[in-house]
């Protein structure tokens, strides 16, 4: 995934440039995945304990980007990653977030994809089970307890490139870049054989249904949109 948030990176240095700017990182966790300059970075997430540990914000919200109401479109650059998989409603995040962008503003969004077979394996799979993988497969054993990962994952229909460009292009917005990956997770499940030869074979039946025109091992699409 290196490469893609390098290219991901340039393209926000362009439009950052050397000015202050307003960020909202939406559902901002404990960690900012990107580099923002001299921005005013304000974070707003359901936990409040991934909201103290987040060190790269200036100002912080303890509420649901699904239903907070921001009053104005203040924000230069509003970004979400890895969330839209955990909402109940995801679309209504969205159109929140896109009223919280200002005119020409970006929204960046990084999620898996619900159409891929990383995507519907999670779907279709109960939360105990991720927390197992977590704990047992990937060896973090404080995996599931004070508001870390796993967080429970909904990956409603809708978190997938093309429905998210249609969500977007109907408010008005427009799609500046778009990259669909393998994410380094499911590189890491993969080098277990076992799994690997699942995830190989599978993606080989699917793709004789669909004559080839999709790779489900592509688990996971950075989106950037501009209003």
């Amino acid at each position: 995934m290196a490469l893609n948030i390098e290219t991901l990176q340039q393209l926000i240095d362009l439009f950052v440039d050397s000015c202050a700017i307003e960020v909202l990182e939406a559902g901002c966790g404990s960690a900012s995945h990107l580099s923002f300059g001299r921005a005013h970075i304000t974070g707003i997430d359901i936990s409040k304990k991934q909201l103290e540990r987040n060190t790269n914000l200036k100002s912080r919200i303890h509420g649901n980007i699904e239903t907070y109401d921001f009053s104005m479109s203040k924000y230069d650059i509003v970004i979400c990653w890895d969330v839209l998989e955990h909402l109940s409603s995801p679309k209504a995040a969205l159109v929140n977030m896109f009223s919280a962008t200002a005119k020409n503003g970006l929204i960046i969004i990084a999620a898996p994809s619900a159409r891929s077979l990383k995507g519907m394996i999670t779907k279709f799979t109960p939360h105990w089970f991720h927390i197992w993988v977590y704990r047992y497969l990937l060896g973090n054993k404080n995996a599931g307890r004070e508001d870390t990962a796993p967080f429970r994952t909904f990956l409603r229909n809708s978190v997938c490139p093309e429905e998210i460009t249609k969500i977007a292009t109907s408010h008005g917005l427009e799609v500046i870049f778009l990259d669909e990956y393998e994410s380094s997770f499911q590189k890491k499940m993969r080098t277990f054989k076992v799994i690997n030869f699942l995830l190989v074979s599978l993606n080989y039946v699917f793709s004789l249904f669909a004559s080839g025109k999709r790779n489900l091992m592509n688990s996971d699409f950075i989106v950037v949109l501009k209003k």
